[in-house]
């Protein structure tokens, strides 16, 4: 019996350093191996498949790369075959092979293209064809085996699909938040393979992923307590007066119920704060599934109307019975200035078919300690920096789909096998997941103004936009505890999705600060759900 947790030889793994060794006796072709060298490694393979067949449970596959091998003994070494492909395509469904393939060939052509020799121009033909040939081959495989990922050579597709969501309070569908805190934010993202922009290069390393970008738009709005009823301005001596033109409150009255928010908010309430921005996202996923990532550079505005008028729009048409939010205009940097931040999240597989510490898939006596069948377990890490957020974080989490199963946003391939039954289908095109998050933070914009790792000073000779009212460093709660689960079901073309995400503790605590009245208090926790939906091209 095989242990659970064990590091198995490459000769365990047969086909794979099979493919390796003939995909290596091609490529020595493009790096000026001839004869010589072919009979060395002919011989290798004919070592190497007498061990394997030693192996016990060698299957009479093995029988066909027996006759790959003889066939290519009499190849030029210059052409890659299609049985050779074939053997790829069928027995080896793994691109990084093709990729190191490709990385030779395109070596190749940038070191002959500008020799004069005129014996060069007609080999780099060659070798483009050939590549060509990879490059549809890569995108074959990766097709069938991932959802919108591909290899960052050969992908081109202009829109892979549109990413929408929108954020609210209101949608725990309870009534703790009143609309503060987080109220609410949306994302419009859509994902292409036409933002190849590379700041950093593994090399080789790096054909071990597959990739695709995006380009977002997107806006979040916090505020503190807002909500007020005419008994409690009546009771409190805030003047309460309707102007009968135009069925709000008269310039004076409006100005005492101003005054009143303020001298409560400012006690020991955060401060209104926006963001708005555009932005361009990256998604990167390890071959293996064991390993995934995703990174977003986000430039806008803080201190902007949208946070205003999405708070707005929703209460006039969405939640008609809402009241109009005042003082806005003490949001942070109110008018606005420059923002930008860098967001970046990794996710670790740690028990899934494709996993670091035990892979069922290529160990089946594993299989016997799993005690659910669809249980993924994985742990992600967070870090922001920037004039926005920076903190540093991480966690564990609990899916039914691995990451060969999704792409960055969650999205799930598509099954629609006609011999499964109705409930069966529908909970293959399900995503669940549940995921504890903690959080250092480094600097909150939100709440202490802006800045990056301490807030900037306000400077009175410039025309920047201030800050009427933040709250102080030692006023931030540095390390926050959350809970968050999500559902999501694919339907044909299209995702839907719930999210919902709770907080444990308070963000911040002003000391030695109490409000006047008791609903100006802060919550001991908030949260917020989140409702979208995403369109596959």
């Amino acid at each position: 019996m095989k242990p659970i947790f064990y590091v198995p030889l490459p000769l365990w793994y047969p086909k794979f350093f099979l493919c390796f060794v003939v995909l290596l006796l091609h490529t020595s072709s493009l790096i000026g191996q001839e004869d010589d060298y072919k009979q060395v490694i002919l011989d290798r393979l004919d070592s190497l498949l007498v061990e394997i067949e030693s192996i016990e449970g060698a299957s009479a596959s093995y029988d066909s790369i027996r006759i790959l091998i003889n066939e290519l003994r009499n190849q030029d070494f210059r052409e890659i075959s299609e049985s050779t492909i074939d053997f790829i395509r069928n027995e080896i469904p793994d691109y990084r092979f093709l990729g190191g393939l490709r990385a030779n060939a395109d070596y190749e052509i940038s070191k002959y293209r500008y020799q004069k020799p005129g014996g060069y121009h007609g080999y780099i033909e060659e070798v483009q064809k050939k590549r060509e040939r990879i490059d549809g081959t890569i995108r074959q495989i990766v097709t069938n085996d991932y959802l919108h990922y591909d290899y960052h050579e050969t992908s081109d597709k202009l829109l892979k699909y549109i990413h929408l969501y929108h954020d609210n309070d209101v949608f725990l569908f309870s009534n703790i938040n009143k609309d503060r805190d987080y109220t609410g934010g949306f994302r419009l993202e859509f994902a292409t393979d036409r933002l190849k922009i590379k700041l950093f290069k593994f090399g080789k390393r790096d054909h071990n992923y597959l990739h695709y970008q995006s380009f977002l738009i997107g806006g979040e709005g916090y505020t503190p307590y807002i909500r007020f009823t005419e008994d409690e301005l009546l009771s409190r001596n805030v003047l309460y007066e309707i102007d009968p033109t135009t069925n709000f409150f008269t310039q004076r009255s409006l100005d005492s119920i101003q005054n009143y928010l303020n001298r409560n908010q400012q006690l020991a309430d955060r401060p209104f704060a926006s963001f708005q921005y555009i932005g361009r996202g990256k998604y990167k996923l390890h071959h293996n599934g064991n390993y995934r990532r995703w990174g977003f550079l986000k430039i806008g505005k803080v201190g902007g109307p949208v946070g205003e008028n999405i708070q707005a729009i929703i209460h006039n048409d969405l939640t008609t019975g809402s009241q109009r939010v005042l003082n806005w205009s003490n949001q942070i940097a109110n008018g606005g200035r420059f923002a930008v931040n860098l967001e970046w999240k990794s996710e670790f597989s740690l028990l899934s078919e494709n996993s670091y510490i035990v892979n069922f898939k290529k160990n089946p006596e594993a299989k016997k300690y799993r005690i659910l069948k669809h249980v993924n377990v994985y742990v992600p890490v967070e870090f922001a920096l920037g004039t926005v957020h920076t903190h540093a974080g991480g966690g564990i989490g609990i899916s039914n789909k691995s990451f060969l199963n999704t792409n960055g946003t969650n999205d799930v391939k598509f099954v629609n096998y006609r011999g499964l039954h109705t409930i069966r289908r529908i909970w293959l095109n399900t995503y669940v997941n549940v995921e504890y998050n903690y959080r250092h933070v480094i600097h909150n914009s939100m709440l202490e103004g802006m800045g990056i790792i301490n807030p900037f000073e306000d400077d009175p000779l410039d025309d920047e936009a201030v800050t009427v009212y933040k709250l102080r460093e030692e006023d931030i709660n540095r390390n926050l505890h959350s809970l968050s689960w999500q559902i999501g079901i694919r339907v044909k073309r299209m995702t839907i999705f719930y999210k919902q995400v709770r907080l444990f503790n308070k963000e911040f605590s002003v000391e030695g600060a109490k409000p006047v009245y008791e609903e100006f208090q802060t919550e001991k926790w908030y949260g917020y759900g989140r409702l979208g939906a995403s369109f596959i091209m």
